[in-house]
């Protein structure tokens, strides 16, 4: 039997329980093709029209972590392996792979059938190009890849991907491993190739309008189950009102991130369907803890207990689970004996009266589009800080502008979330703490020794136990972040739509999405 059976059933065991199953700018790219011929059902084509509050702000799939993309380039490339909604592994461009007995080498046996969109043929070439990028570029996914040494080619279907210390997650993180056309990539650069993406996935690019539009065909080629809607069209709605009328009017065909109250004018609809799903995407406050005041634990600790959590998940958002952890049930690490923080205002207000807090504005930043009632919840989350002693600014700004100035450490709290894709949260702990690329300026040595032991950990009951004990110096910490909510995603779609797959950490796959007739 192959080893890496040995993984998926340990995995499948811890992770499956805690699973749900599926649901049924930076302008790098302007395609070239004119998505004309696809906006009308004109000559027969089914066209799924799918309706989302982010647009794709990175189309490098190795060079970005935002959920949309995710998603996009389930339809756009193919993966070395197959992650299905319970957590289990399954074959895509790898018939076969074996860890080695010392863990730090893992082979993979490719199929021999694979081409990309243009014709070129798929082969271990392509897989070592993708992978030795993160060796010679700095990418946004590179935590994914701590202690890579490199990858050896043996022949067209085999290569062997080297460590020189074991990596716990790697099976979860090439299941999002998109492979690239190296020769494509080097006759076109970089730029080029990523105005219209070329990948061997079941759709292929056909335009982008920044925004507003991405449009994607079928691949008439793929080598694997084809899809079955003729043309994707991913609308990028900012606005929930908007998005929702535009599905009630029958312009779109699916749309998530609905607020909950907003659902009074879609449920009884014998023709719609709601799946309100509780995800791993963490809502939590990023604090600048290298300057003050956050750099205090007690100011730090008054933040935490300021915030009634469950009144924001009852009253404002209608949905979802006030955070007891830094991770929610179904995350490696997860401790259910874990209590949601306690709102006290008094205590905070004691807190911020002993420190040397002076008065000066504190800047809440946030996303004005990637989450459900963010301006409500921000408002909330003011008031609370108001309250202890806190001269509050809210900014709500754009992705684009947010995702910068967040990597430039240019806020005093900010306000996003974490998916932890794949049900680990390694990249998490590894990007935003020991790399610190939000610049918090947090530093704890004893927390990224235990970070970097953590990701050589194989055994996943012992990993599990780690990761918890890592979450617990979080929480103990307030630092660098404090966790507010975990995110409800409620989706509303057609009721003849099937086939698509809806993950916890939010990624949608519509690679085999369609309209049943």
């Amino acid at each position: 039997m192959r080893r890496y059976m040995k993984v998926l059933c340990i995995a499948t065991a811890l992770i499956m329980a805690l699973s749900l199953a599926g649901c049924g700018s930076q302008g790098e790219t302007s395609g070239q093709a004119s998505g004309t011929e696809t906006e009308s059902a004109d000559g027969g084509k089914m066209i799924l029209k799918v309706g989302r509050p982010e647009d794709v702000a990175y189309w490098d799939p190795l060079d970005n972590f935002n959920l949309v993309n995710w998603s996009v380039q389930r339809l756009l490339y193919d993966q070395l392996i197959l992650r299905d909604p319970d957590g289990a592994y399954s074959p895509r461009l790898a018939t076969e792979w074996e860890n080695s007995e010392d863990g730090l080498s893992w082979s993979f046996t490719l199929r021999d059938d694979v081409s990309f969109t243009n014709g070129e043929k798929l082969d271990a070439n392509d897989v070592k190009f993708t992978v030795e990028r993160f060796l010679t570029e700095k990418l946004r996914q590179a935590a994914n890849w701590t202690y890579l040494k490199g990858v050896d080619v043996t022949d067209p279907t085999h290569l062997t991907i080297n460590f020189t210390q074991a990596n716990g997650a790697f099976l979860s993180i090439i299941s999002e491993l998109s492979i690239l056309d190296k020769e494509t990539w080097e006759k076109l650069g970089k730029d080029e190739y990523l105005k219209t993406p070329v990948g061997s996935g079941p759709y292929k690019f056909v335009s982008w309008t920044q925004g507003s539009l991405i449009v994607f065909e079928k691949n008439p080629d793929y080598w694997g189950e084809p899809g079955v809607a003729d043309v994707i069209e991913y609308h990028t709605i900012i606005d929930d009102t908007t998005r929702v009328s535009a599905f009630l009017a029958g312009d779109i065909d699916w749309i998530d991130n609905v607020p909950a109250d907003q659902l009074a004018t879609i449920q009884g609809n014998p023709d719609v369907e709601v799946n309100r799903v509780n995800t791993w995407d963490a809502i939590y406050l990023g604090l600048k803890c290298d300057k003050a005041p956050f750099d205090d634990p007690n100011v730090r600790e008054a933040i935490s207990i300021a915030i009634d959590r469950q009144a924001i998940v009852d009253s404002i958002l209608q949905g979802g689970n006030a955070a007891s952890w830094p991770v929610g049930g179904g995350v490696l690490g997860f401790n259910p004996a874990s209590a949601v923080p306690k709102q006290d205002i008094e205590t905070a207000k004691a807190l911020i009266a002993a420190s040397e807090y002076n008065g000066r504005k504190i800047s809440l930043v946030a996303p004005s589009t990637w989450y459900a009632r963010t301006s409500e919840v921000l408002q909330y989350i003011s008031s609370c800080l108001t309250e202890i002693g806190f001269d509050v600014s809210i900014e709500m700004i754009d992705g684009a502008t947010f995702t910068d100035r967040r990597a430039g450490g240019q806020y005093d709290i900010y306000y996003t979330g974490c998916a932890h894709v794949g049900g680990d949260p390694i990249l998490y702990l590894n990007q935003r703490i020991v790399s610190d690329t939000m610049k918090s300026g947090y530093v704890n040595k004893d927390l990224n020794d235990k970070i970097l032991k953590v990701i050589t950990q194989t055994d996943l009951v012992e990993r599990d136990k780690q990761l918890e004990e890592i979450f617990q110096i979080i929480t103990d910490e307030n630092a660098p972040h404090l966790f507010v909510y975990g995110i409800e995603n409620v989706v509303v779609k057609n009721k003849k739509i099937q086939g698509d797959v809806v993950y916890k950490d939010k990624i949608i796959d519509f690679s085999h999405a369609y309209i049943a007739q």
